[in-house]
């Protein structure tokens, strides 16, 4: 099947359910830490080590050279058929996970290939994104999109908190594995193919009548698109921003549980607070940003670099505050506040980048940027592994590395000053490629 409008209904459905099943295995460990090091015989320090760490590094950078390869996959490949191949691999990765996992070495390899097909879905799924909708359309089905992955991790992670303490840790993951085949399988069906280029203004026309959009990714592409000064903010403040994401989904969890004594139902319930509010701020940042940067470009880095930098407040009350004898209106506020700030970003950060883009490059940039953030999402944990030897303890190596969002949020501020001028020149350069597809 194929077309050049967005996916209709079905399509929709199977897309953000495949999206949200492949993200809801990324937590699923984290209310469980302690009853598998448990069953492991880990120390207390080898859990946050093996368990947090290192896990997250082999779900997010071992993954890293095949998320880079699905990038440039996805400028000269049928994308279709490579998401589907990805959510069966997700499906394989959970299914293995609870059956095979016997062996802490068995385990890491199948994080990591679980982590292969959370990271090679970003740049294809995206790419898709780009030639369904239109410029000013896609912050908001990016929206879409982080409140699917939102939910998904949001699931997983409820799902493993309650059922986990009864089952056993590895029940959530055939529970994700069995739907997982299923919506693999509803993709192939229902999901199209678009046409490159289609929804960009100066080349729909053309696209309409039967012109291909085949200009193929060069070097000299790759090379050009990264002395692009937006291109170059949004891969610096990837690192800095996904350091405390990678934290957060590893120990928050646990670290209520076993530092602020709370059960594990009652860390698991506030780290679902948690997710609702990055699901709200994820689909508010979304709108919200979609109607600043259709009013003025600049707005929408202002947005995102302020609350970004903002979200340090309430996660840092949280990291701090006597959570037992406090009221719980308190902290479920400032829990959801924390959820949401940091995560308007998240839905504005790509389309940005595909904005600026040319269609053939949009997957290698994607894929480039996914690079770099799952280095801070996989390194973060090993980071506040490395504090808490130093400081003795999680709360100060948490609340340490919060503090990168401040950094994250400065070079998010500084793109006000450049996204304006690099979509002029994205625009350009596809008048210039339409006017030499209609030269005679």
């Amino acid at each position: 099947m194929s077309g050049n409008g967005a996916p209709g209904f079905t399509a929709t459905l199977a897309l953000v359910t495949s999206y949200g099943l492949l993200y809801s295995v990324q937590n699923m460990m984290s209310p469980n830490l302690t009853m598998m090091a448990n069953e492991f015989g880990f120390t207390t320090q080898e859990r946050d080590l093996y368990l947090g760490a290192y896990l997250n590094v082999a779900f997010m950078v071992v993954g890293l050279p095949f998320g880079s390869l699905f990038g440039y996959w996805a400028d000269t490949h049928n994308r279709k058929s490579l998401y589907t191949t990805l959510c069966f691999l997700g499906a394989v990765g959970a299914l293995m996970t609870a059956f095979h996992a016997n062996s802490y070495s068995t385990l890491f390899f199948w994080r990591a290939v679980s982590g292969v097909a959370v990271t090679g879905a970003i740049p294809v799924i995206f790419s898709l994104l780009a030639d369904w909708y239109a410029p000013d359309l896609r912050p908001g089905a990016s929206a879409g999109l982080s409140a699917s992955m939102g939910a998904g991790v949001i699931v997983g992670q409820i799902t493993a908190g309650f059922i986990g303490p009864q089952l056993g840790w590895r029940a959530p993951f055939l529970l994700a594995a069995v739907p997982g085949f299923m919506v693999a399988y509803s993709v192939n069906m229902y999901l199209h193919e678009p046409a490159r280029g289609a929804k960009e203004a100066e080349l729909s026309e053309l696209i309409k009548k039967g012109v291909t959009y085949n200009k193929k990714l060069t070097v000299a592409d790759v090379l050009q698109a990264l002395r692009v000064k937006t291109n170059i903010l949004l891969l610096l403040q990837a690192f800095p921003g996904t350091i405390p994401w990678g934290v957060i989904f590893v120990y928050l969890n646990d670290f209520l549980a076993q530092e602020k004594m709370l059960s594990v139902q009652e860390a698991t319930t506030l780290v679902g607070v948690f997710g609702v509010g990055a699901a709200v701020g994820g689909i508010g940042g979304g709108i919200i940003g979609a109607k600043m940067y259709q009013k003025a470009k600049y707005m929408m880095p202002l947005l995102m670099g302020g609350t970004t930098a903002l979200a340090v407040l309430p996660m840092v009350f949280i990291i701090n505050g006597d959570l037992q004898n406090q009221h719980i209106a308190i902290t479920v506020f400032f829990t959801f506040l924390a959820g949401v700030l940091p995560n308007i970003n998240g839905s504005c950060v790509r389309p940005l980048l595909l904005n600026v883009n040319t269609p053939e490059t949009r997957g290698t940039m994607i894929g480039a940027m996914t690079f770099v953030a799952n280095l801070g999402r996989g390194f973060g944990p090993w980071i506040a592994a490395t504090i808490m030897e130093t400081m003795g303890g999680r709360q100060g190596a948490m609340q340490a590395v919060v503090y990168s969002w401040v950094v994250c949020g400065g070079f998010l501020l500084a793109m006000s000053a450049t996204v304006a001028e690099d979509v002029k020149r994205m625009q350009a350069s596809m008048r210039s490629t339409a006017n030499e597809i209609t030269a005679p």
